[in-house]
């Protein structure tokens, strides 16, 4: 192998790695945003729960 040859091969190295950070940082942010909407979903979740526990504890309150 010549310093041409060695020379070439790093540099495509350098190409791929940075291509697998790029893609690395791209799925790391495509995960935050899922982590985000997620509980986004369990917020709604819960709040729909006190909601209907507060309207059976009106709807209980009126019957007394």
């Amino acid at each position: 192998m010549d310093i041409d040859q060695l020379r070439a091969e790093k540099l495509a190295l350098e190409q791929r790695l940075a291509e697998q950070q790029s893609k690395a940082a791209e799925d790391e942010s495509c995960n935050a945003e899922a982590i985000v909407k997620l509980k986004a979903g369990f917020q709604l979740a819960e709040n729909a729960v006190i909601e209907r526990d507060q309207v059976g504890l009106s709807v209980g309150v009126k019957n007394v």
